[in-house]
């Protein structure tokens, strides 16, 4: 019931009320919300990260025209790198050469590595 979608700028949720939704499959009535950058930055990692390959540097580049680390330092005071140093020393998160994805372990604890990665 309450999926969500992220396309271009836009998040689209639908209805947490299972008996609205059940009325309303046809008509796809969705909330949308214009994402912010950060916003942005923060859901296309929660939503790769989910992926078997993670995030993928190149990618990611292409999508925002900025590295990662650039975008990162505008919208975040924490360091990137201290960040990735803490998931990768608590075996949540492996560091490879084109990008970065979850464990078997992140895989079980998500929600603290997203954590990690919310753009204030």
């Amino acid at each position: 019931v309450s999926a969500c979608s992220f396309f271009e700028n836009e998040r689209s949720i639908n209805t947490l009320n299972l008996e609205e939704y059940l009325q309303n499959t046809e008509k796809k009535n969705c909330k949308k919300e214009i994402l912010k950058e950060n916003e942005k930055i923060s859901e296309y990692l929660f939503l790769h990260l989910r992926t078997q390959k993670g995030v993928l540097y190149h990618d990611f580049q292409n999508f925002f025209g900025e590295s990662l680390e650039v975008l990162w330092s505008k919208w975040n005071q924490k360091r990137l790198k201290n960040i990735f140093e803490k998931l990768v020393q608590t075996g949540l998160l492996s560091c490879y050469k084109e990008g970065f994805c979850l464990t078997k372990q992140g895989m079980k604890f998500g929600n603290v590595v997203f954590r990690e990665f919310i753009c204030d």
